[in-house]
């Protein structure tokens, strides 16, 4: 199982990069997953990984999405946020719990440790970025983590969008941009409250349009008071007029 750790960078690229064939060719056959964790990944005597358990794997649909809102499957701490929310999942979900599983094999331990309960970690997979994996592996290099950001973005449209992108990264062949400059944040591990670093990984496209709405009705509301004005100013000055 690949669950000590944490496996030099080297070596874990070599182990990772076989386990991303496989799953690539999982979903060219329409299967995702759903369940990846380091507990389902076994290693031959030679080093060759071998994926395990496809028992809640799913057929894609001819649409290309599961969908089975509201139903959570797999475990949760390598779940992706969609997961977590119940909503419908496709390949990228993989691909998030895929980026989760190298961070744990370079950092050695899940990124998730020491919460109390489900709910923090589920909070935590929806909202935060993962822990700074230099905190716990000073030697993983910056491509790599720029890398696990990317896998383990928020919103599935800034994932990699297939296994093939996500293996093409890992080997040099893909240049993915470097992270924002990590921010200090604030959150609750286990019984004690630990101030940490965690990547930015920057605003979503989903947020943007929130922002850019918020703005316009702001925008919007402040014009209709001018005009308001306006007409009690232009009412007031008729009737001392007439006066």
């Amino acid at each position: 199982k690949i669950n000590k750790g944490p496996i030099p960078e080297g070596s874990a690229i070599e182990i990772f990069k076989q386990i991303l064939d496989g799953f690539a060719y999982a979903h060219r056959k329409g299967i995702v997953h759903r369940d990846i964790k380091p507990s389902n990944i076994i290693l031959t005597p030679d080093y060759t990984p071998k994926i395990l358990d496809f028992g809640i794997a799913k057929i894609m649909q001819s649409d290309n999405r599961l969908t089975r809102t509201g139903t959570k499957m797999g475990s949760i701490l390598y779940m992706s946020p969609e997961q977590v929310k119940g909503q419908d999942v496709d390949y990228r979900s993989d691909i998030y719990s895929l980026g989760v599983t190298l961070y744990e094999m370079l950092a050695g331990k899940i990124p998730y440790e020491n919460y109390q309960s489900d709910y923090e970690i589920q909070n935590d997979i929806v909202l935060r970025a993962l822990p700074d994996i230099t905190l716990f592996n000073p030697n993983v290099s910056k491509n790599i983590q720029s890398i696990i950001a990317k896998a383990t973005a928020k919103n599935p449209e800034d994932r990699f969008q297939s296994c093939e992108e996500f293996q093409q990264a890992v080997l040099g062949i893909r240049q993915v941009p470097p992270v924002a400059e990590a921010t200090r944040v604030t959150y609750n591990a286990g019984s004690s409250t630990v101030q940490q670093n965690a990547v930015n990984y920057g605003t979503s496209p989903e947020n943007k349009n929130n922002k850019n709405t918020i703005i316009l009705i702001i925008s919007g509301a402040a014009l209709v008071v001018i005009i308001a004005i306006v007409l009690i100013i232009f009412v007031f000055s008729g009737n001392s007029s007439s006066s």
